[in-house]
């Protein structure tokens, strides 16, 4: 069987889904104690950390050092390692980074969904269900000390507390719901009243909607967590899709008329009709669908493959046969895209185009995306030749596994 991965129901755990969407998404804080402290240990271990620094090669900003709220230069801690004629550059220097940690620096490893499979598993069933892109940082945090001073973010956050203690001090922000363009100055926004002061020990979760101002301290243990990030789109998203087509249409662009201005009435020069007559054209093009699947093909292009394993996906090829065993890939988002006598098949950053005629065996594979199928039971449209063709395809395109060959 594939992997299928960490989900959000087992963040939640034990609060229903369907309540956590009710009462608390885009609303309110969470907070779930648990006393199973290595609940997390699927996703990520103190001494997974340890390998990651000691011994993987990591380069920045793949890791970055911060200590009380401030970014330590990364050319105290990086170095350029030559190789050939070439030369790997701000290449980790681990002995730097373990002694910074122990003076009182906190280490963030930024992205490590991308290169760490069960990050990555975790993030794309978020984005399978949210369809909005989620992305991880980690945070290892030496013990009586702060890596980042209150603020709040703009995109909603999971906190999944790995291993040790970190007590959360969580307050009321100046704005609801802030969008990237409304990001946090610490010079213009100070904390509002208190709600939450809480240790998270490992196990716990806590979740904090975007625009809640919040602070973390260690106090007798080193901490790991991870901070999960959920990258909404929002209505404004939608709407800016629809000021992206008129933009395209000259009338939109043309000039307000010279001397618009007025000083006893502002906008007094500008034809009423003539606006009135855009917002019509503005109303036409803002078909929901058309803006909706505008969002969808980006977000859908811009997620890469979870490739694991697919170096012996290719090597097993050569043994498929009519009663091999298939399984949808983990982690895919792919739609069907019907063109003249072709069918495209758009998935994870990439575009698979066939024949017409196969559009009904595509169909029965999307409608098995839990559980495996036969290369027998493919729909008989193709014969058995045709249907060996198409599935040593998709298992060489990424799209499907071979979960037993023999």
């Amino acid at each position: 069987m594939v992997k299928v991965g960490f989900n959000l129901s087992q963040v939640l755990s034990p609060l229903d889904l369907s309540r956590f969407l009710e009462e608390y998404w885009e609303q309110n804080l969470l907070y779930i104690p648990r006393e199973t402290p290595d609940y997390y240990a699927e996703l990520l271990t103190m001494p997974d950390i340890d390998r990651l620094i000691s011994s993987s090669g990591l380069r920045y900003p793949s890791l970055r050092l911060v200590k009380n709220g401030v970014s330590i230069p990364s050319t105290s801690y990086t170095y350029n390692m030559p190789w050939g004629g070439d030369s790997f550059s701000r290449m980790i220097d681990s002995e730097v980074v373990f002694s910074e940690f122990y003076q009182g620096a906190t280490l963030v490893l930024q992205a490590l969904h991308t290169n760490w499979v069960p990050l990555a598993l975790f993030c794309r069933n978020l984005e399978t269900f949210f369809n909005y892109p989620v992305q991880t940082n980690i945070y290892l945090t030496p013990r009586h000390s702060q890596g980042f001073s209150a603020h709040y973010d703009t995109h909603d956050v999971f906190v999944l507390q790995v291993a040790g203690a970190k007590r959360w001090r969580i307050y009321e922000g100046p704005i609801h719901l802030p969008d990237r363009s409304q990001a946090f100055k610490a010079s213009e926004t100070a904390p509002g009243r208190l709600l939450l002061d809480q240790e998270l020990k490992a196990g716990d979760m806590l979740y904090l909607p975007r625009g809640f101002i919040h602070e973390g301290l260690t106090s007798d243990s080193d901490s790991l967590h991870i901070t999960v990030g959920i990258i909404s789109y929002t209505w404004v998203d939608i709407f800016n899709e629809a000021l992206s087509l008129v933009k395209t249409d000259p009338e939109f662009r043309a000039s307000l008329p010279p001397g618009f201005i007025r000083q006893d009435a502002p906008g007094a020069g500008l034809p009423s009709g003539h606006f009135a007559a855009l917002l019509q054209k503005f109303n036409e093009a803002a078909v929901l669908d058309k803006l909706a699947g505008k969002i969808a093909d980006r977000f859908m292009s811009s997620r890469k493959p979870i490739l694991d394993g697919q170096l012996n996906q290719l090597r097993l090829l050569e043994r498929l046969h009519a009663a091999s065993r298939l399984e949808r890939r983990s982690g895919i988002l792919c739609k069907l895209e019907p063109g003249d006598n072709s069918i495209s098949l758009v998935y994870t950053g990439k575009e698979v185009t066939f024949p017409g005629f196969v559009e009904k065996t595509l169909r029965f594979i999307l409608r098995q995306e839990d559980r495996s199928f036969m290369v027998a039971d493919l729909p008989q449209e193709l014969d058995e030749a045709g249907r060996l063709v198409l599935a040593r395809r998709l298992v060489r395109e990424g799209f499907l596994v071979v979960v037993d060959s023999n």
